[in-house]
């Protein structure tokens, strides 16, 4: 009897471990299908989160080239233009001064005095003449015209005088007559005047006329 419960013992003992080492056996195999199942997942998307990072840095490297050439291109001649503005706009300008000729007495003692019309014509530039016009009057004391506004370059000065409907031709000279010989100077029918920059006596850039004094003289 106590044999047969030995036995029985044994056997049962037995077939617990038998048992609990298959069901052991048989969950370590199911976690690792599943194990693998999961890091062939990771892999997968550990791939495909490469792939869309390469495509992205693809893309923005392409956006960012291509921005960077149309500043370039945008940029660089637009700070060119503006800085060249810049460098003659701030400038001050100083007056052309046009007298009229000192030895001369035309009409002066008319207080209607009398109108010169003067004509800068540009040379080498597609820029229009510019007209402008001065009332010379001794009772009105306007003795000598004024400009401060033309804009830099070479231009060919012609004038004429207007007195009572008439017209009358206006030669131009940098030197006038003299008290013993009136009709004398450098007078002649053109003049040629150049605006540029220039320093001024007190060594400031300026833009201003050569010759800046000028003389007319109505040819009766």
């Amino acid at each position: 009897m106590h044999l047969k419960s030995s036995v029985s013992l044994a056997t049962v003992t037995f077939s617990l471990l038998l048992c609990s080492f298959s069901a052991f056996a048989q969950w370590d195999y199911r976690q690792d299908a599943i194990d693998n199942i999961i890091e062939s997942r990771i892999d997968r998307r550990k791939t495909q989160a490469r792939i869309r990072a390469r495509k992205r840095a693809r893309t923005n490297r392409r956006k960012s080239s291509k921005s960077k050439s149309a500043k370039r291109t945008a940029t660089k001649p637009v700070s060119k233009k503006l800085v060249s503005k810049k460098a003659t706009a701030t400038l001050p300008h100083h007056a052309i001064a046009i007298h009229r000729d000192t030895y001369q007495d035309f009409h002066m003692d008319d207080i209607n005095g009398y109108v010169v019309t003067f004509r800068f014509t540009p040379t080498g530039t597609n820029r229009k003449p510019i007209a402008k016009t001065y009332l010379y009057s001794h009772l009105k004391n306007r003795q000598a015209a004024e400009y401060n506004d033309l804009p830099i370059g070479i231009y060919t000065v012609q004038a004429g005088a207007v007195y009572r409907g008439k017209n009358y031709a206006v030669h131009l000279g940098t030197q006038e007559g003299t008290s013993t010989e009136p009709t004398g100077g450098n007078f002649a029918p053109t003049l040629k005047l150049q605006v540029k920059t220039a320093k001024d006596a007190y060594d400031d850039l300026v833009v201003q006329g050569f010759p800046s004094i000028f003389y007319i003289r109505v040819i009766e």
